[in-house]
């Protein structure tokens, strides 16, 4: 079986058929380290490009693990194969995000 850890400030919630089959708790955050480059202004406030620099936290490879994570922090490490992100959303009827029905790789 292969362990998943969530490196989310949220808790993982894992729906099948509707229903709550799995619930992972945050076991730490990754965090995406951000550079602005000042580009211009719009209405005389400013405008910067943003670049995405490295992930900060995110533990080495192991074997048999998948790391949940956020999208930036695995648009940031292209060579992980071992990252996860939610996919198949579910909502409450506000538009609300409750969890997820399957995962995704970039």
């Amino acid at each position: 079986m292969t362990n998943i850890i969530n490196l989310t400030p949220h808790e993982l919630i894992i729906y099948k058929d509707n229903e709550v089959i799995e619930k992972i708790s945050s076991s730490g955050i990754v965090r995406v380290k951000e550079e602005n480059e000042a580009i211009g202004k719009i209405n005389g406030i400013p405008l910067y490009k943003k670049k995405y620099i490295k992930s900060e936290g995110l533990p080495e490879p192991q074997k048999d693990t998948l790391y949940f994570v956020s999208l930036i922090v695995s648009q940031v490490n292209p060579k992980r194969q071992d990252l996860i992100l939610s996919s198949d959303l579910i909502r409450d009827k506000n538009g609300r995000i409750l969890g997820c029905s399957s995962f995704a790789k970039l």
